[in-house]
């Protein structure tokens, strides 16, 4: 038994973690109050990484929550509009330099810094009502993260959308892309090479796949959404995207007047494509929702007819009509025993202290509590407004 428990101390020595048999019982994301994140860095390693926010390159550190530390992890910037040096956004690799080593079976974690939102908690609100509804969504907890012991202000956690994620959603083994911005781009074809949807789309899992074998059902897709209509084109599309949870999904962003997302104002945005390891057929997956709840008065069809594949899908009564469904249910749920309300209420109860703490957070608490009392607003009076647009858009078919 000695000699096993030695080998045990050992093993954990070697993979960095600071004490036997707890990083795996870890729940990650139980939202037990504010716990905070500590991150130790080498002084001259953070000055370089703020120096150089824009740029991808790792640091060494040691990272510690919930009473568990893993040493020589590697760390860097992230974020795409929200990338800054101030409060740095974060990305969490435990495999980086270490082959196989986990934190509660995670590769990695992004520390999301929260930098675009003044209230600091439409992201995570928005995330529970994508889950309500039944879509994949990454789990995320509000945290506060330290560097060198100095505060650096209030985080969420974010799910990593990686080989885990997948599992945890049943799609073992599936093929996963992160989308890239990189113009306003609304679902037009791109033509035959596959490799026009490279750029665009990122893949996060089975990475080093033939270019053809990962990008041709992706192309496939966007060609049959710009080809011909009618049912010739449903049963050519159906094959290659879930429509269902497609439109479940758009319903979440429509309801929650998300303006930087599928039907973004800039083209599409914010999403990743998941696609199951026997199949071609594609689903979305949320991410970076700190732009929703914005105009409470947003139409129920605002920009669909932008977007190709949106435009067609919708074209057909009965997808009409379970779009029309899946908003409604969305209403229900934010209004039912004022759910929407009492998630705002209980997000700022609950970060308020850590928020009013944040002095690196890029609006002050003027801005968060006028953001907060919008974001409110907007919550009591938005299901009214969307069940009465889908009365008035149920009349006229």
């Amino acid at each position: 038994m000695r000699r096993i428990a030695i080998l045990a101390i050992a093993l954990f020595l070697l993979t960095g973690l600071a004490a036997p048999g707890r990083a795996q019982d870890v729940d990650i994301f139980e939202q037990d109050g504010v716990r905070d994140v500590q991150l130790s860095i080498n002084g001259r390693d953070l000055a370089q990484l703020r120096a150089t926010a824009s740029e991808n390159t790792y640091y060494p550190a040691d990272f510690e929550y919930r009473g568990i530390k893993v040493r020589n992890v590697g760390i860097r910037s992230r974020g795409l509009g929200s990338r800054n040096a101030t409060k740095l956004g974060l990305r969490v690799d435990f495999n980086r330099y270490t082959t196989g080593k986990l934190f509660a079976g995670h590769k990695a974690l992004v520390l999301d810094n929260l930098w675009q939102d003044g209230s600091l908690v439409r992201e995570r609100i928005a995330m529970a009502l994508y889950e309500r509804l039944g879509v994949p969504t990454p789990r995320e907890v509000f945290v506060r993260v330290f560097i060198n012991g100095d505060y650096e202000g209030l985080y969420t956690i974010t799910e990593e959308l990686d080989s885990q994620f997948l599992t945890r959603i049943g799609n073992d083994d599936g093929v996963l892309f992160e989308y890239k911005y990189v113009g306003v781009w609304h679902g037009e074809d791109l033509g035959s090479d596959s490799g026009a949807y490279v750029p665009l789309f990122e893949a996060r899992t089975h990475e080093k796949q033939a270019q053809q074998t990962l990008y041709a059902p992706l192309r496939d897709l966007f060609t049959a959404s710009s080809d011909a209509s009618g049912e010739a084109w449903r049963a050519r599309v159906e094959s290659l995207v879930d429509l269902h949870q497609l439109l479940a999904y758009l319903a979440v962003e429509t309801f929650t007047a998300d303006n930087d997302g599928l039907l973004g104002a800039w083209g599409m945005n914010n999403f990743y494509v998941h696609r199951g390891a026997d199949g071609t057929q594609h689903q979305i997956v949320p991410w970076d929702k700190d732009q929703s709840f914005g105009d409470v008065d947003a139409g129920i069809f605002l920009r669909v007819e932008e977007n190709v594949l949106i435009r067609q899908a919708l074209s057909f009564p009965d997808l009409r009509a379970y779009y029309l469904e899946k908003l409604q249910k969305c209403a229900e749920i934010a209004a039912g025993d004022g759910w929407l309300a009492a998630q705002v209420e209980a997000s700022a109860a609950l970060v308020d202290a850590a928020a009013a703490q944040d002095a690196r957070k890029q609006f002050g608490e003027a801005t968060r509590a006028e953001t907060l009392s919008a974001l409110h607003a907007f919550a009591v009076d938005r299901p009214s407004r969307v069940l009465a647009q889908i009365e008035a858009a149920r009349a006229t078919q």
